[in-house]
């Protein structure tokens, strides 16, 4: 029923299913936001909500507001490392290069050392 509903609205006028996305579209990111502004005044502490606010924001074009949120959650996970590169980041260069600073520094951290201890492995007889 409501695809025909759909059908035949764009028949008769093909912007106003674009002009419903758009309002849905919308709707859903005011309902969004005000979910996680409302978890957030229950559980301010929790960073999660601050960098799902500060994505919601990024997208709306907000940059003021993303800055405040990412460092915010930055400063709530405890490891001053990377709130002050991302400050200092932020402030030579801007958001997004801070956020690519924070991104890259995690993923470092991630990565294993040149000389894994499993590259004996291969000499191993479990695992040949």
């Amino acid at each position: 029923m409501a695809l025909a509903v759909t059908e035949r609205a764009r028949e008769l006028d093909p912007l106003s299913v674009l002009t419903l996305r758009v309002a849905a579209a919308l709707v859903l990111a005011n309902t969004t936001t005000s979910f996680i502004r409302r978890a957030m005044e229950l559980n301010p502490s929790d960073s999660t909500l601050h960098y799902s606010l500060a994505e919601l924001m990024e997208r709306e074009g907000h940059a003021s507001e993303v800055t405040l949120e990412w460092r915010t959650a930055l400063q709530l996970d405890g490891d001053q490392q990377l709130v002050d590169l991302f400050n200092k980041t932020s402030s030579k260069s801007g958001f997004p290069a801070a956020k690519r600073a924070v991104t890259e520094t995690l993923l470092e951290r991630c990565r294993p050392p040149e000389r894994w201890p499993c590259a004996a492995a291969s000499t191993s007889p479990f695992f040949s």
